[in-house]
């Protein structure tokens, strides 16, 4: 996704914004509706013939984007018929928006306001041609539009969902595990393909885990995959979802209460795949090692003698180009690092160490914030176990262009 430039101030964390939820799906950036509730204002968007795309100060943006305090109106343009979702977020807690959607000549398709437990969001299949985002104060049509987060994605109307929401009756039930279904255990992975997709994790306590997929087994793999992990009592939950950590390879960590639970691998498209090992740890001592970012595969250890640290607890403003952040850490510890953009980057988070010739590889890396409970929340967080070691936090855009101009936190999980 894209950022536009953003005048924010120096910090943007998630705890910053008073966005109450909205509930991320396997696959979607957007899953709940705005839709309006009984206690809402009634959207009244002043919207008049001529006032479209037509005018000559109007801004077009590029769609599946996530743009930082954009215009209150843009436009968009559409070649074929396509699946559009649109969501804004307020930056102003006091302040809840009217976000609409008109054809390019200011005819209304749809509106959605704020509401007690939603940002707004619309969602339509349209025509090619161009189209009319506004945003207003729901008091007031009149009123500025105060700072707001504008979140894009579209999809061909004929292209299905990339990872439909889990038919919770085609789950595995908790009988099935370690029957029909292999079970996982730390330091010992399982096989699975498109065909049986599924393991189950059994944990006799509150655990914080790491699950993974390695499929590097196959060396004809070109599948890009997609892990969940679901609950087992009936509903198919999605607790913990992510792809792309290792190359197309996902792996999560995350906190879940004892129990019975499915992980379940999908590749976007429906693409089949063979021979994946899902691997399992619940001790912090199985790490991964990756392929770092082309962009950082000539890092050398000698990086941390020219750049700036950071420790454990602490939280620092990087300076205009500044990619590399190093941090030492005592001894193997959860962490939670955290990158903020103050120019409205699309930020990404990689750690990465050297082997015994010098060369990096990767332990983490995440372009979103697993506990994003609103548009807003869109700076990317990792929250694992990092061995003990100095280690490079390396902060780019998703293009691969080094961050700049940006807040970095690393704190302890546990305190």
């Amino acid at each position: 996704m894209k950022n536009a430039p953003s005048a924010r101030s120096r910090w943007v964390w998630i705890t910053a914004v008073a966005i109450i939820v909205i509930v991320t799906a396997v696959t979607a950036v957007l899953a709940t509706r705005g839709d309006s509730d009984p206690d809402s204002p009634d959207p009244s968007p002043d919207l008049t013939a001529g006032d479209g795309c037509n005018a000559v100060d109007v801004d077009y943006i590029d769609l599946n984007s996530q743009i930082s305090e954009p215009p209150a109106r843009v436009c968009f343009t559409i070649d074929t018929e396509s699946r559009v979702t649109i969501g804004a977020a307020s930056l102003d807690p006091d302040t809840p928006i009217t976000l609409t959607v008109s054809t390019g000549d200011a005819t209304v398709i749809d509106s959605a306001a704020t509401t007690a437990t939603a940002d707004p969001e619309i969602t339509a299949t349209l025509p090619a041609g161009d189209y009319l985002i506004a945003v207003t104060a729901v008091a007031d049509s009149a009123v500025p539009a105060p700072p707001f987060i504008l979140v894009t994605e579209s999809a061909p109307a004929s292209t299905p969902a990339a990872s439909p929401a889990p038919d919770a009756s085609a789950l595995p039930a908790p009988a099935d595990c370690g029957d029909t279904i292999p079970l996982l255990a730390n330091g010992v992975s399982v096989m699975v393909d498109s065909t049986q997709p599924y393991a189950c994790l059994e944990l006799p306590q509150q655990s914080f885990v790491k699950v993974g997929a390695d499929s590097s087994a196959d060396p004809q793999a070109s599948a890009d995959l997609r892990l969940a992990v679901l609950t087992t009592d009936g509903t198919g939950t999605v607790l913990a979802t992510t792809d792309d950590t290792f190359g197309t390879d996902p792996e999560v960590n995350t906190a879940l209460e004892a129990g019975t639970y499915v992980v379940e691998l999908a590749a976007w498209d429906s693409a089949a795949f063979t021979a994946v090992q899902v691997y399992y740890d619940n001790s912090g001592t199985f790490i991964r090692q990756g392929e770092p970012a082309t962009s950082h595969a000539d890092l050398s250890p000698s990086i941390c003698e020219a750049v700036s640290t950071i420790e454990v607890g602490a939280t620092m403003t990087a300076d205009e180009d500044e990619p590399y952040i190093c941090v030492t850490v005592g001894s193997a510890a959860r962490l939670t690092i955290e990158a903020a953009s103050l120019d409205g980057q699309d930020l990404t988070l990689e750690v990465l160490g050297f082997d015994d010739s010098g060369s990096p590889y990767r332990i983490a890396w995440t372009d979103s914030n697993p506990y994003a409970t609103g548009l807003a929340d869109f700076d990317p967080l990792l929250d694992q176990i990092v061995p003990e070691g100095t280690w490079v936090i390396a902060v780019a855009d998703v293009a691969g262009i080094p961050g700049h101009h940006y807040d970095l936190r690393v704190i302890d999980s546990q305190q």
